[in-house]
């Protein structure tokens, strides 16, 4: 999310009032997201009435998986103890929340936060809310 942009255009697209959309197409290092590769978003609730993190493919649709999991939201999340959330992004199933990515090494893809009914804070100022955190982990052969 480093280079998150904020989207302004789309297909049935809310306001900024009721949604707010961020995309990252690279991790924290600035490396793009791989298929192969796995990866660990992390974060905490953002400041949003309901949120979800889901993935898609370099074509922009959803990434077909044998699980047909594509997203993890605030009401679908496991948290830690903290409160916090831990999603693996990754071609192989692991404990807890995992979104598959479809595993071919070569495919790029990106990771959508939507923020639903937005706090009036993170309206006005968006750049200024804090978004988890996209490390990767491994990107095994």
């Amino acid at each position: 999310y480093t280079r998150a942009r904020v989207a302004v255009a789309g297909l049935l697209a809310l306001n900024r009032s009721e949604t707010i959309y961020f995309t990252a197409t690279q991790d924290d290092a600035g490396d793009a997201l791989r298929s192969g590769c796995i990866y660990k978003v992390a974060g905490t609730d953002p400041p949003a009435r309901w949120w979800s993190v889901t993935l898609y493919g370099a074509d922009h649709y959803l990434v077909a998986n044998g699980e047909n999991r594509y997203s993890y939201g605030g009401a679908t999340v496991a948290r830690e103890a903290d409160e916090s959330f831990v999603i693996i992004v990754g071609p192989r199933e692991t404990e807890g929340n995992w979104i598959p990515t479809g595993g071919q090494t070569d495919d790029t893809f990106s990771l959508t936060l939507r923020l639903y009914n937005p706090e009036p804070e993170a309206v006005s100022n968006p750049s200024g809310i804090v978004l988890p955190h996209i490390v990767k982990e491994a990107c095994p052969s």
